[in-house]
């Protein structure tokens, strides 16, 4: 481990460990943090937090805006920030801000399937256009964001269409990961020019506890393996890169 943090710490401690990761989005880094856990165990609060106690993506992106505002007012650089919320839900993605009067340029050019349980999109994955070897999540929404307020929109928008569940773990337990990207572009104030694309990636997995502990049945029993299956393939896919 390059860190273990005791008992006694705090949001602001793990937030001020992760922010130099976090930070360095803005010079043009892909970045993601994940929080990995038996259910109950505090990924959630750690990624979310309350209004009261913030967690790491609120603190997070208050940051992004504070440092891009400064390195804005030098007049050499200019940031463009927007934020996606999706999630993996029995091996589906799901668009967790979706919007009927998206355009096609916030959308990437696709649409998506309406959910029928909720308001969530389902969504596909694609390989890059171009030949580049990348993927990309088709017919995402994106919505720019210049403050806190509008991100604390979109959370609550995105949190109300999470899939959550009732476990013996957890009353209230998050059934799917959850993954919240930054898009930071940067460019510069003089001739327009593209600097740099880099992404942030905030993910809050399901928990991973045995399913003989939770008590599952029935549709909470197919979740609990479909989790099991895409945390080995989020394993896999790690040890490969």
């Amino acid at each position: 481990f390059d860190k273990v943090f005791p008992r006694t710490s705090g949001q602001a401690g793990i937030f001020q460990e992760v922010r130099p990761l976090i930070i360095s989005v803005l010079d043009g880094y892909n970045v993601c943090l994940l929080a990995y856990g038996q259910t109950g165990s505090g990924k959630t609060y750690t990624m979310e937090g309350t209004s009261t106690n913030p967690g790491i993506i609120h603190s997070a992106l208050g940051d992004l805006f504070s440092i891009a505002h400064e390195r804005e007012s030098t007049g050499q650089h200019k940031y463009a920030i927007s934020v996606s919320m999706l999630e993996i839900y029995n091996e589906n993605l799901r668009d967790l801000l979706p919007s009927s009067s998206s355009s096609s340029s916030s959308r990437g050019g696709f649409g998506g399937d309406k959910d029928k349980d909720n308001g969530a999109v389902k969504l596909e994955i694609r390989q890059q256009p171009g030949g580049g070897g990348g993927i990309m999540v088709q017919g995402l929404s994106s919505s720019p964001v210049t403050n806190l307020q509008e991100i604390a929109l979109i959370m609550e928008q995105g949190a109300k269409n999470r899939a959550v569940g009732s476990t013996h773990e957890n009353e209230h337990s998050s059934r799917s990961h959850s993954v919240v990207c930054v898009h930071v572009e940067t460019s510069d104030p003089n001739t327009g020019l593209v600097l740099s694309h880099a992404k942030l990636y905030l993910v809050d997995l399901a928990g991973s506890e045995r399913l003989s502990k939770t008590g599952a049945e029935g549709d909470r029993l197919k979740e609990a393996q479909n989790t099991e299956l895409t945390l080995r393939y989020e394993s896999m896919g790690s040890k490969r890169d």
